[in-house]
């Protein structure tokens, strides 16, 4: 079996060594730019004829850009300690590490909504699909850089473990969910385990 490769940082991205498998704080940018325009072309739509779904499709894009405002700080945080090459806390670490996997499965499934809803003109749900993709992406590149960044940590607790496998479990597999048409998670699998 390959040593899985050790992840580095520089001031605005993680990455596994090689520099094929990154995540970068542009890419929280550009999604949370998506999601502003989908959130301002359902607020411009006078079609949706009951309220109420509008407003939820407002909702949950709002908390989809709070989610990934939290993300991208969280993310900073990550990157600081390993461009610093510094110990952290490793429990604040391994939440951390948690809290982005778990809160980008939220913003996924916040944006699956939008491409799904009914009432969703096809332009908006077009938008919608392709975030979901870069969301994907990004979910199994965090997953596998997440898995090598702990190798870093020197003593797990049972609740931990739970806590960190459980939001690898859910990132993984909601990125795979589109593999089937997604060519970007089919490249980021080949380049993230090569």
């Amino acid at each position: 079996m390959r040593r899985m490769k050790s992840p580095h940082a520089q001031a605005e991205s993680l990455c596994l060594k090689d520099n094929r498998c990154c995540v970068t704080l542009n890419d929280i940018s550009k999604l949370l730019d998506t999601i502003s325009l989908m959130e301002h072309e359902i607020k411009s739509i006078v079609g949706i004829s009951v309220k109420e779904e509008r407003d939820t499709y407002i909702n949950d894009l709002s908390l989809a850009k709070n989610a990934l405002i939290k993300i991208r700080g969280s993310l900073e945080t990550v990157i600081q300690v390993v461009v610093a090459s510094r110990s952290s806390d490793d429990e604040a670490f391994i939440h951390t590490m948690s809290n982005i996997l778990n809160r980008l499965v939220e913003v996924r499934n916040r944006v699956t909504r939008i491409s799904e809803g009914e009432a969703v003109p096809e332009d908006v749900k077009k938008i919608a699909r392709r975030a979901i993709m870069l969301i994907d992406a990004m979910l199994f590149s965090l997953s596998i850089i997440f898995l090598s960044l702990s190798t870093r940590i020197k003593k797990w607790s049972k609740e931990l473990a739970g806590a960190f496998s459980s939001s690898i479990a859910s990132a993984l597999f909601a990125s795979l969910l589109t593999m089937h048409e997604n060519s970007d998670v089919m490249k980021y699998i080949g380049e993230c385990l090569a």
